[in-house]
């Protein structure tokens, strides 16, 4: 089709210089008043506007094409450390807890590409992106703690290979859904910060626990066989901060198992990122309304060259 309207361009040009052509001999102007050179620029300056025009058109279908492929993504990070077994405070550990909010996101995220991935030390990726969302939950269901022996509590290890992941399936629309209960422990911090510097997707983190409540972690080889544990958001927040890209928080208990109130924070980062995005990007999109005024430009230089 596109190739069909280039033709039709080229045709439309040689007519109109063709009839300027002959217009200008009938009224015998060729030597008298014009200079022969004048007699190519209607012809030169529409030529140009077909093509601003033509570029500016493929740039904006190609744009809106892009923008409708993009397939919305929710990376879930779900903390799997020793801690996560600790009481939620109304039953269950703070994991049961986090897995009970997970098993309603396909509902809220229809159409939506989900992923997961669990941390401790070490991430592994449970499940990569994709609307097959009973394999989700059922790799949901198959999330356990970390068994001995412990290796301590990575969230931007995980977030790191969230970035992998998110680096061979690109998506504008992508965001990360963190549940954790805010605990940190690595041997080397400064590689924890490094992490979190390189974020450059949004991210909601959701507080497992209630926040500053001390709850009995059940660690069998201590010799009195229990650890204490403090759900803290302070860490996360100066983690999430080091990154320019949007986050929020959420350590309300009423608010963490509310689904739909997570679904519109999720939302909401998107267009911010969006929006985010559109600043900070240069070049091809810049261009259309640029293209757009030269064509303009150009029409208006072919229509005023050719009645003088």
């Amino acid at each position: 089709m596109w190739f069909v309207l280039v033709i039709l361009g080229i045709c439309g040009v040689v007519l109109i210089f063709l009839a300027q052509l002959r217009l200008w001999r009938a009224a015998a102007v060729l030597t008298k008043r014009r200079p022969s050179w004048l007699l190519f620029l209607p012809a030169v300056f529409l030529s140009a506007a077909i093509l601003s025009g033509l570029s500016a058109f493929f740039r904006l279908r190609a744009e809106a094409v892009s923008e409708s492929e993009e397939m919305p993504q929710l990376y879930v990070l779900l903390d799997c450390s020793v801690s996560m077994t600790a009481e939620a405070g109304q039953g269950g550990s703070r994991l049961e807890a986090a897995k009970k909010v997970l098993r309603q996101l396909p509902s809220a995220f229809a159409g939506w590409e989900l992923a997961l991935v669990t941390f401790a030390g070490n991430p592994m990726l449970d499940f990569p992106p994709s609307t097959d969302h009973r394999s989700w939950l059922d790799a949901v269901e198959a999330v356990a703690p970390e068994r001995p022996p412990f290796s301590g509590s990575a969230p931007g290890r995980g977030l790191e290979l969230v970035a992998e992941t998110a680096a061979h399936c690109p998506s504008g629309k992508a965001v990360v859904l963190l549940f954790s209960d805010g605990e940190v422990h690595v041997e080397e911090f400064e590689q924890e910060e490094a992490a979190w510097r390189k974020r450059d997707l949004p991210c909601l983190f959701v507080l497992t626990g209630t926040l500053g409540e001390q709850r009995v972690v059940p660690v069998p080889w201590v010799a009195s066989g229990e650890a204490i544990s403090t759900p803290d958001d302070r860490q996360m927040r100066r983690l999430l901060g080091l990154s320019a890209s949007s986050f929020q928080v959420v350590t309300e208990q009423s608010e963490a198992g509310e689904i739909d109130v997570l679904s519109e924070k999720i939302q909401g980062l998107i267009r911010k990122h969006s929006v985010q995005r559109a600043v900070t990007e240069t070049g091809g999109k810049n261009m259309t309304p640029f293209l757009l005024l030269l064509t303009a430009v150009f029409a208006l230089l072919s229509i005023f060259s050719s009645r003088y």
